[in-house]
């Protein structure tokens, strides 16, 4: 748990929710094998509040992703015929 907290330290400092870092991590594909959850974590945040340094751009991202997951979710029910 310390080493979570620490590695969420910079964006928890920057105000992002939940979403927000969700929205991040989905932008880059994930590998087939993590070895270190946390050391993964730590990879891929490292980067994220100088990516993405202001609310407008978090909020936008965040919109995208649900937009994303929404379209395919349609998609899925649009060949299960439901």
């Amino acid at each position: 748990m310390p080493r979570i907290a620490w590695i969420l330290k910079e964006v928890s400092d920057a105000s992002w929710t939940s979403d927000q870092v969700i929205a991040f991590l989905a932008c880059d594909d994930a590998p087939g094998i993590v070895y270190r959850p946390s050391g993964f974590l730590a990879g891929r945040l490292a980067s994220a509040v100088a990516l993405w340094p202001t609310e407008e751009g978090w909020e936008r991202a965040v919109q995208t992703y649900r937009d994303s997951r929404r379209a395919e979710k349609a998609r899925h029910q649009e060949w299960e015929g439901t």
